[in-house]
């Protein structure tokens, strides 16, 4: 299992994603930030790979109280 990538070295695309659930509470959900690291990374012309959403979802849990990630395998705490 890797760790989490720390918040500085993720994609600008997870950066933005990340940031825009700290705009809106309504959006902090796991399913929002999927939507939000799909579309993003579909604007700089990339996917988003596991790794990357998974660190995402690890980071954004760890800001944000009310955000209960998703369960995945790929990273551990």
């Amino acid at each position: 299992m890797r760790t989490p990538e720390t918040y500085q070295y993720l994609p600008l695309f997870a950066k933005v994603s990340i940031e825009r659930l700290d705009g809106n509470p309504d959006y902090r959900n796991p399913a929002m930030l999927d939507s939000f690291l799909d579309s993003y990374a579909k604007t700089y012309g990339t996917e988003c790979d596991d790794y990357t959403r998974e660190s995402a979802h690890y980071r954004a849990s760890k800001r944000f109280y009310d955000f209960v990630p998703g369960v995945f395998n790929l990273v551990a705490p």
